[in-house]
């Protein structure tokens, strides 16, 4: 990276100079979701799923209506297991060291319901590495509720967004050409 490419203050409290923004995915970004919630459910509805194999849509993965896999990813979102869902290695180290010198914005597919055991998840393993939390409602059963990350990128004007989703991926790229794109490399994004 040039030094020209980012505009960052001494520390936060010097208003002088603007600092980037950085956006970043829940699910699977920092945090090992798919991983806990299959296993999750594997126990508490007797199934054998693999994270990544078969489908990385719930629906397709289990087999049931959209309105089931909402009510059961409430459950498990209203669980311990929700709370013990592990962060990506280095993840924590990581973001701390990018607010040092970025504000970054958590931006995740979950839908509102959602927010408040989120919160506390991001409190509890993240605490003080964002500086906002958007809900974006990708798998609300009301589409008006919806909006795309790239809605939310070109809104927000995002420096990067670090993303695991190819589907969310083109839909920043699409919106806010200008916002770079970090996709992670996962399972589900092979040959992406």
């Amino acid at each position: 990276m040039k030094k020209t490419d980012y505009c960052v203050p001494s520390n936060k409290e010097d208003s002088t100079l603007q600092r980037r923004r950085i956006a970043v995915d829940f699910d699977d970004t920092p945090v090992m979701s798919n991983r806990a919630v299959v296993e999750w459910h594997n126990e508490i509805y007797g199934t054998s799923d693999v994270v990544g194999v078969g489908s990385y849509d719930l629906a397709v993965l289990w087999k049931v209506p959209r309105q089931e896999v909402e009510r059961r990813f409430m459950e498990y979102v209203n669980s311990t297991a929700h709370d013990k869902a592990e962060a990506m290695p280095g993840a924590v180290d990581a973001l701390r060291l990018l607010a040092e010198h970025f504000d970054i914005a958590l931006v995740t597919g979950r839908i509102a319901d959602t927010e408040l055991r989120t919160r506390n998840y991001l409190n509890a393993v993240f605490s003080g590495v964002f500086d906002e939390t958007l809900f974006t409602g990708h798998f609300d059963l009301d589409p008006n509720k919806r909006k795309t990350k790239g809605e939310v990128a070109k809104e927000r004007r995002y420096y990067a967004f670090i993303e695991d989703w190819p589907e969310h991926a083109e839909t920043i790229l699409m919106h806010a050409p200008d916002t770079r794109v970090i996709l992670i490399n996962t399972i589900w994004n092979q040959g992406f």
